[in-house]
């Protein structure tokens, strides 16, 4: 069990990287995830922003493995604890804790299949961002890094999460639907034979839906990955 939750320790690291002071970060000065409050817990005495700066990865880890993991002792499920420490580490403890208590309502952790609670985590998880966000609207400047950070559990692993930032949704979840516009939708209309404009409108939506009866596909105008490869498409963040 050490070597797994040093691992997972690995993992938080990576993804918080270095020092950050951003002015609309309600943690303040921030290192490997840590904030100057939970240093200042830990080490007994208030910090400044200078030594959270100078924190090192060895006191990350021990105070990493001495508090977020606190509440998350009965998790047994290697993939829901480590998601609820990511939690842990990205929203604090209490919110972490607090989230696996409301997907289990009135049944007991010891009693439950633990890996069907992954999904009811992750949608708690995006509703607290989305009502963080609702009440703070200054809080939306890090949206794009939360869903980063979210989509991460689902993407094939070792997918550079970074380089989705930049990317329209057409492009970074590799399905194509009406309503959604960017050059994935250009690349899209240009192999259905279409005019280029960008825009998947309703015409996009009826060619795709004859490309699809014509090659034996679900017809539901949605061009997802069998329709792409159907029709040679190559998405970057497909």
């Amino acid at each position: 069990m050490s070597d797994a939750i040093d691992n997972l320790i690995t993992d938080v690291i990576r993804r918080e990287a270095g020092y950050s002071n951003h002015p609309a970060d309600r943690g303040g000065p921030t290192k490997y995830g840590i904030t100057q409050a939970t240093l200042s817990s830990w080490r007994g005495y208030a910090v400044t922003p200078a030594d959270v700066e100078a924190l090192t990865i060895p006191e990350a880890r021990q105070i990493y493995r001495a508090v977020f993991f606190r509440g998350l002792e009965g998790v047994t499920d290697p993939k829901v604890l480590e998601f609820l420490f990511d939690y842990a580490v990205n929203s604090g403890t209490g919110r972490a804790v607090k989230a696996l208590m409301v997907v289990l309502g009135a049944q007991k952790l010891g009693t439950v299949d633990q890996a069907k609670l992954f999904w009811p985590l992750i949608c708690e998880r995006l509703d607290n961002f989305l009502r963080i966000i609702g009440n703070d609207h200054s809080q939306a400047i890090f949206a794009t890094g939360w869903a980063n950070r979210i989509t991460e559990w689902w993407r094939p692993a070792g997918t550079p999460v970074a380089e989705f930032s930049h990317l329209i949704p057409a492009d970074a979840d590799g399905i194509l639907v009406r309503g959604e516009k960017g050059s994935a939708i250009k690349k899209l209309q240009a192999a259905l034979g279409l005019v280029a404009d960008g825009d998947f409108g309703p015409a996009t939506e009826r060619a795709v839906i004859a490309f699809q009866k014509a090659r034996g596909l679900a017809a539901d105008g949605v061009a997802g990955p069998k329709t792409l490869a159907a029709l040679g498409i190559t998405l970057e963040a497909a």
